[in-house]
């Protein structure tokens, strides 16, 4: 789905903008937070548990982060946290391909 289909302009954005109205203001980015990775899954799915991964280490950094400020120590988390992102995106992604192997032998003239 794309934000240009039918189906997201007519249907799924409606029910999207209708669902935020109707919820208290206090869960309104729990909605939107649901809609985007249904639309996510939707049209990239198999990339989906990278998404939560990410959500969930980047959840956790901000926690840590929150109280290392408290404690004066916040540099030292951030670097963490970027690490465990670089992590959690390298242990998902494919291995690149393997190089493209050429013939380099001469073709022999025959005569």
């Amino acid at each position: 789905m794309s934000f240009a289909s039918p189906l997201f302009l007519w249907f799924f954005m409606p029910a999207t903008l209708l669902a935020y109205l109707l919820f208290p203001p206090r869960h309104r980015n729990a909605v939107v937070a649901v809609a985007s990775l249904i639309f996510y899954a939707w049209g990239a799915g198999t990339h989906t548990p990278l998404l939560l991964s990410a959500i969930a280490v980047n959840y956790g950094a901000g926690l840590a982060l929150g109280g290392a400020r408290l404690r004066g120590r916040p540099r030292a988390r951030r670097g963490q946290s970027a690490l465990r992102n670089r992590a959690a995106m390298g242990a998902a992604t494919a291995p690149p391909p393997p190089p493209c192997r050429t013939n380099t032998a001469k073709a022999t003239e025959s005569r």
